[in-house]
C-alpha cells in the first residue's frame, strides 16, 4: 500500500493538472506528498563559446537567469503549497539546483511513486518525450504521468501484454492500493484470440487476489496498438491507464518505441508507467 508520492514540478509552469490530481490522490489515498522544483544550469544558462573578452558579460547574463529561475520556482512551489493548504493535505517542498533527472532520482528515494505532468492533450510538449525519458529512466519508483486536463478516477485500464515490464507494472499497480475502489478493465491484446484470452485472464487473476473488481477483455489486433489501446481507454470512461515502460518488440525502449510513445502523446488520462 502506497503511502508517499512525490510531484515533480515544472519550474515554468503548467503545473495545474499535475497538483490537482497529486492532492485529489493525497486525499483519496491520505497519501503523504512532497513537491521539488529543479533548476537545471545546464537547461537555463547552457555552456556556450562566446567572442574574446564576453566572458564576464555571459556570466552576469547567466546569474540573472539563475536568479529568474530561482523566483519562477519559488512561486510553482508556493502555489502547490496553497494548493495542498485548500485540499487539506500536508506537504513538504524542496527547491533543488542541478541535474533535473539525478535530483529527481535521489528525491523520489523517499516516496512510493513520482507524479509527472506532460502537456495538453494534441499539444506540442507532448511531441518530446525526452525530459519524461530521462526522468523514469532513472527513477527508482513507479511514475504517474499527467496530461492536462486530469479528471476523476471512476474507471482503470490496465494494457497487459504478458512481457516481463507489462508484469512489473502490474505488481507495481496491485501493491499500490491505489483506486481499488474502482472497476478495472484488463486489456490484452495478441494476434490470436486464446493467447489474447489467456493472457488478460492471468492478469485479472493476480489482481483480484489484491482486492480489485477485475475483468478480462482480450482483444484481436495485429497493428496500431496504441490506437486501439486509446479508444478502449476513451469507450471504457477510464481515468487512468496502466502499462509497462517496454514492452515487446515495439514496446522494447521508451522513446523509440512508437506504441508508448503514440500512447503519451495522446492519451486523455494519466498514465502509471513502471519499467
Amino acid at each position: 500500500m502506497y503511502r508517499s508520492a512525490l510531484v515533480a514540478l515544472n519550474i515554468d509552469g503548467g503545473n495545474e493538472a499535475v497538483a490537482q490530481t497529486a492532492v485529489d490522490l493525497a486525499v483519496r489515498q491520505h497519501l503523504q506528498l512532497s513537491a521539488i522544483a529543479v533548476i537545471d544550469p545546464s537547461a537555463i544558462a547552457p555552456a556556450e563559446a562566446v567572442p574574446l573578452g564576453a566572458t564576464a558579460f555571459k556570466e552576469r547574463h547567466d546569474d540573472v537567469l539563475k536568479t529568474q529561475a530561482h523566483e519562477r520556482a519559488q512561486q510553482e512551489l508556493d502555489g502547490f503549497a496553497q494548493r495542498c493548504g485548500a485540499g487539506g493535505v500536508t506537504c513538504e517542498m524542496a527547491l533543488r539546483e542541478g541535474r533535473l533527472d539525478e535530483e529527481i532520482a535521489l528525491a523520489v528515494q523517499g516516496a512510493d511513486l513520482l507524479v509527472i505532468g506532460h502537456g495538453a492533450e494534441g499539444a506540442g510538449g507532448r511531441d518530446d518525450v525526452s525530459r519524461l525519458d530521462d526522468m523514469l529512466r532513472s527513477s527508482a519508483r513507479p511514475s504517474l504521468i499527467v496530461p492536462s486536463p486530469a479528471g476523476e478516477v471512476r474507471r482503470v485500464v490496465v494494457a497487459y501484454d504478458g512481457s516481463l515490464q507489462s508484469a512489473r507494472a502490474l505488481y507495481d499497480f496491485a501493491l499500490s492500493g491505489l483506486w481499488q475502489d474502482c472497476p478495472v478493465a484488463v486489456l490484452s491484446l495478441a494476434t490470436v484470440s486464446s493467447r489474447a484470452a489467456e493472457t488478460a485472464e492471468r492478469a485479472t487473476g493476480y489482481l483480484r487476489t489484491h482486492g480489485y473488481a477485475a475483468e478480462a477483455h482480450p482483444m484481436i489486433a495485429k497493428y496500431e496498438e496504441a490506437k486501439h489501446i486509446l479508444e478502449f481507454v476513451r469507450e471504457s470512461g477510464a481515468g487512468i491507464l496502466v502499462m509497462g515502460a517496454h514492452g515487446k518488440p515495439h514496446w522494447r525502449t521508451f522513446v523509440v518505441g512508437t506504441v508508448t510513445r503514440s500512447l503519451l502523446q495522446a492519451t486523455p488520462v494519466p498514465v502509471f508507467v513502471s519499467h
